[in-house]
């Protein structure tokens, strides 16, 4: 039909007009502006190629129209209804489609930028590669839509409903999602760099491979989220709930996570490097491998998570919670852990060299061949801790309290232990070369194989301590209590015993020469056989 025999038959025709099926492919509709088309139906006509531009076709009805490669720039479809209407390709520049129904619509390809999309019903309405650029699609309804590789550059999706809509690959920079409604929404590889997301809803959304530096997802809910591989740079997620989310291998470097909930998610590999983690929940999470360089974790919760191999290098943990915590072979090399919580954590392996720890807590922890060389651990509780073949060289451990701890095969060389409590500690074949235990109490350790060579043991509790095959070359004993000892086969040579007790001790077979046994108790003389002699003893 012709623009002269469409006009007869408006003319022919009441309000509202009612062209059903009819086929007006590439008519031009800008020549009918005396003609009222609001309310007209249209629905099943082809209108292929058409000219709509800035047409009323205000509550007008297209159901199952073909409007492919038509021109409705401009045109007025407020409250259309466009149920399956084929859009293939058309162009809407600035069109008005307030309150459309476009229900299972195709809008393939179509030309949507700065159009009145609010409230619009587009629910699984097919759209790919649609250009939607500066589009207002607030609060739509894009339930199950097909957005593949769509361009929503500053697109506002404000309170939109994306719930298992299709975004993959779709670019949304600088597109604004704030209390946007996604759940389980395909955002993988999409571009939402700079995008507002400020409490969107984006559970159990994929968003793998995406692109979201710096955007802002304050407040957004992610939870069991699959972030893997995402770019999240610079991001703020503060305040955000990404318990159960999955980052793994995710690039968060620079990113805002304060008082974020990251309770059981998977962070292992992810490149967390200068990221704020201040006062955030990372319980249970998995951040194996990660990368947290001078990341501020400042009060944040890390109790049982797994975080083997981690990188923690000059990382502010101060008051942090590491409860229980797997920090196997984890490098805290120069790390702050002062006030930090790291009860029972597993530390095994872990590099600790330069790391501050005042008054950190680890009774409990396991530290078994872990590097805490110059580490100052002074008044650390160490409790009941394993420290088996770690490194202490030159550590500070005065006023620590070692009760119970394992040291076995630890090397203490030159450590200073002054006023360390060691009461019960095993120290079986540790190296305390050159160290201080001055006035330490080490009454019932396990000393047995150590090497305390030219250590100062100066007023040092060792009642019944097992120093059997130590070495004590050139020690210092000097007022040391060494009652009921066991100092079997131990070599005392060139040792200080001045003023030593050494009541009920055992120095059967010990070697005593050279040995200075000025004003011990009881009185010794080493012209004798001292070894006959205190053998009998007990």
């Amino acid at each position: 039909m012709n623009l002269e025999e469409l006009k007869e038959l408006l003319l022919s025709r009441n309000l509202p007009y009612d062209l059903t099926g009819l086929e007006l492919n590439k008519v031009d509709f800008t020549k009918l502006i005396k003609f009222d088309l609001s309310h007209i139906n249209l629905s099943k006509s082809s209108l292929i190629g058409a000219n709509l531009k800035n047409v009323n076709l205000f509550n007008a009805n297209l159901r199952e129209a073909n409007l492919r490669e038509a021109n409705l720039s401009e045109a007025n479809l407020r409250k259309a209804n466009l149920f399956k209407a084929n859009l293939d390709g058309a162009l809407f520049d600035r069109g008005i489609l307030y309150r459309a129904n476009l229900f299972k619509a195709n809008l393939s390809r179509v030309r949507l930028p700065w159009a009145n999309l609010y409230k619009a019903n587009l629910s699984k309405a097919y759209l790919p590669w649609a250009n939607l650029i500066r589009a207002d699609l607030s609060e739509a309804n894009l339930t199950e839509a097909n957005l593949d590789s769509a361009n929503l550059n500053e697109a506002n999706l404000t309170r939109a409903n994306l719930t298992r809509a299709n975004l993959r690959r779709a670019c949304l920079p600088w597109a604004t999602l704030s209390e946007a409604s996604a759940n389980k929404v395909n955002l993988s590889e999409s571009n939402l760099t700079e995008s507002n997301l400020i409490e969107a809803d984006l559970s159990n959304a994929n968003i793998s491979g995406a692109n979201l530096s710096g955007a802002d997802l304050s407040n957004a809910n992610l939870i069991e989220a699959n972030l893997t591989a995402a770019n999240l740079s610079g991001v703020d997620l503060s305040n955000a709930n990404l318990s159960g989310a999955n980052l793994t291998a995710a690039n968060l470097t620079g990113a805002d996570l304060s008082n974020a909930n990251l309770n059981g998610s998977d962070l292992s590999g992810a490149d967390l490097s200068y990221a704020n983690l201040i006062e955030t929940n990372l319980t249970n999470a998995n951040l194996d491998g990660a990368n947290l360089r001078r990341a501020d974790l400042t009060g944040a919760n890390l109790s049982e998570a797994s975080a083997n191999k981690v990188n923690l290098i000059e990382t502010n943990l101060t008051e942090s919670k590491l409860i229980k915590a797997n920090l196997i072979a984890a490098n805290l090399s120069r790390a702050n852990l002062s006030n930090t919580n790291l009860t029972e954590a597993n530390l095994s392996g872990a590099d600790l060299d330069g790391a501050k720890v005042s008054k950190a807590k680890l009774s409990g922890a396991n530290l078994n061949g872990a590097n805490l060389k110059k580490v100052n651990l002074s008044e650390i509780n160490l409790t009941e801790s394993k420290l088996i073949k770690a490194n202490l060289i030159v550590a500070n451990l005065s006023g620590a309290n070692l009760g119970n701890a394992n040291l076995s095969e630890a090397n203490l060389s030159g450590a200073n232990l002054d006023g360390a409590n060691l009461r019960g500690a095993n120290l079986s074949r540790a190296i305390f070369s050159r160290a201080n235990l001055s006035g330490v109490d080490l009454s019932n350790a396990n000393l047995s194989g150590a090497n305390l060579d030219k250590t100062n043991l100066n007023n040092a509790c060792l009642i019944n301590a097992d120093l059997s095959i130590v070495r004590l070359f050139k020690a210092d004993l000097t007022g040391a209590n060494l009652t009921e000892a066991n100092l079997l086969k131990a070599n005392l040579t060139e040792a200080n015993l001045t003023e030593a007790n050494l009541t009920g001790a055992i120095l059967l077979r010990a070697n005593l020469h050279n040995t200075n046994l000025t004003d011990t108790f009881p009185a010794l003389n080493c012209e004798e056989d001292v070894n006959d002699r205190l053998a009998n003893f007990n």
